[in-house]
């Protein structure tokens, strides 16, 4: 089980993998971009912060 037991979360296409701090929480976020989109997680709960299909 992956950290904050939120279980894994599969990316297929995986194209790259960011990360930065969250200006609001502090906490540490990953930005990751695969074929199907972006997504942006806080690295420290596992928690979805943003999702976005049609990034262009």
């Amino acid at each position: 089980m992956a950290a904050g037991g939120r279980g894994r979360i599969p990316v297929g296409g995986l194209l790259g993998v960011g990360f930065a701090v969250h200006p609001g929480t502090g906490h540490d976020v990953a930005m990751v971009v695969s074929s199907s989109g972006h997504g942006l997680f806080d690295a420290v709960t596992g928690g979805r912060i943003a999702r976005e299909y049609d990034p262009g």
